[in-house]
């Protein structure tokens, strides 16, 4: 009893003190930024390279809201003309980090590897992102289109509106989340307990194997599918706090590549079949979930090298 309830409150702890600040924080930049006017803005000035990438310029408009969460911003891919348009570009939110994604990256990346460490796995998504749009760009073959975006006044940021949004956006991290994580952790605890946790780990050794990681790091990411959030919390709850007793800088690095490639969490899937149907959904997680667990491979691969 005493385990289950050490890791449910090591879950709890971890939630609040390493995801709930940078998911915040994230919220609090992105309200000023509307507060202000200047996020229309930004995605105007970004217009340029959708271009390139062979994306219609009102791709920027859900592309800029994955930022955020990436169920709002499938369901945005409707201001699209067709599609194929929609499939394209629902295929790139798996290299755009959301707040939880970007949580995990700060909250243990950059927490237990340093800066430097968080900005590589940011630009490794951008790489990972810029090759597959080489990879499968012409298959879709999508005729540019201008954007029309009206742009609101210059404002000066209200700390009261700014306030509210972010708790709008956030309190289903604190009411849904947290919970969450405790019962992750508790769950974890059982397991241990009845030294069942090899045979939960066991069937996704070649996956671990294949990322540098030791075996039991798959339990967060299993866990990250249900909620993100719960990744860098259920990975304390695995390893304990000091993570770096555990894996080196270069696992963290690779560990934080795996969590934020891919299909977010299992709410961004529901949303996808909503959207676009079970089949067609299910094969492009399964392509981007593969793609994103080779491509963290072969980064650990080659990093390790050098």
């Amino acid at each position: 009893m005493y385990k289950r309830q050490n890791q449910g409150i090591t879950g709890l702890v971890a939630g609040i003190s390493i995801a709930l600040p940078y998911v915040f924080l994230f919220y609090l930049i992105l309200g000023l930024l509307e507060d202000a006017g200047l996020l229309p803005r930004f995605i105007i000035n970004a217009q340029w390279l959708l271009g390139k990438l062979g994306l219609p310029g009102k791709s920027l408009i859900p592309l800029a809201l994955g930022l955020g969460c990436t169920v709002p911003a499938v369901r945005a891919t409707r201001l699209l003309s067709s599609r194929k348009e929609r499939l394209y570009t629902v295929s790139l939110f798996a290299f755009v980090p959301c707040s939880s994604r970007t949580a995990i990256i700060m909250g243990v990346v950059g927490f237990y590897g340093g800066l430097k460490l968080a900005i590589a796995v940011f630009v490794t998504l951008v790489f990972a992102g810029l090759i597959w749009t080489f990879i499968i760009k012409k298959a879709f073959r999508i005729k540019s289109e201008p954007l029309l975006l009206e742009l609101p006044d210059y404002r000066r940021p209200l700390l009261g509106n700014i306030l509210a949004k972010s708790w709008l956006r956030m309190k289903d991290f604190v009411y849904i989340v947290i919970p969450l994580l405790v019962i992750g952790g508790m769950i974890y605890g059982i397991l241990d307990v009845l030294k069942i946790t090899d045979a939960v780990v066991g069937p996704f050794t070649s996956v671990t194997s294949w990322l540098g990681l030791p075996g039991v790091t798959i339990i967060p990411l299993l866990f990250g599918f249900l909620q993100k959030d719960l990744t860098g919390a259920m990975l304390i709850s695995v390893l304990g706090v000091n993570i770096t007793t555990v894996l080196t800088p270069i696992q963290i690095y690779t560990f934080g590549v795996a969590a934020a490639v891919g299909i977010p969490c299992i709410n961004a899937l529901g949303m996808l079949i909503k959207e676009f149907g079970f089949g067609k959904t299910i094969v492009l997680a399964m392509i981007l979930a593969l793609y994103g667990l080779l491509f963290a491979g072969l980064t650990w691969r080659v990093i390790s090298i050098f």
